[in-house]
């Protein structure tokens, strides 16, 4: 999750955007996805964003780990970079922790957490937001 500092400073009031990735499990090794993006921290240069999720289909016997990136403009995943990014995180956490695959994406998914009692005395607010 991430946290939104001009909003809070703003409102007062402690918004988080973005989502709960999760406990990532594959092969056994539990981590969070924090630590890749910890490590992706690296590559902000050409990475705007990213999203480590989980997948497990019902056929898999193991979880495997993606990972997609949202580039910022100007900039491609290209085999180069791809290969960087798994050696990075080869290097900072574990092979284990290495995504199955590494994904370009248009955008990555965001929500905003809204909480009733937030918002309860803003009216205009509240009429957006605490249906």
């Amino acid at each position: 999750m991430r946290f939104n500092l001009y909003r809070y400073v703003k409102t007062l009031r402690p918004p988080w955007d973005g989502g709960s990735d999760g406990v990532l499990n594959p092969s056994g090794i539990r981590f969070g996805s924090g630590e890749i993006y910890t490590v992706m921290e690296q590559f902000s240069d050409k990475v705007n964003d990213s999203l480590c999720v989980g997948q497990r289909r019902p056929q898999d016997k193991d979880e495997r780990v993606l990972l997609f990136l949202k580039m910022r403009p100007g900039h491609k995943l290209d085999p180069e970079l791809m290969l960087s990014v798994k050696a990075a995180i080869r290097k900072g956490l574990s092979p284990r922790h290495v995504p199955a695959f590494v994904l370009e994406v248009s955008d990555i998914p965001v929500s905003t957490i809204l909480h009733y009692a937030s918002y309860r005395n803003d009216p205009p607010l509240c009429k957006v937001y605490c249906k």
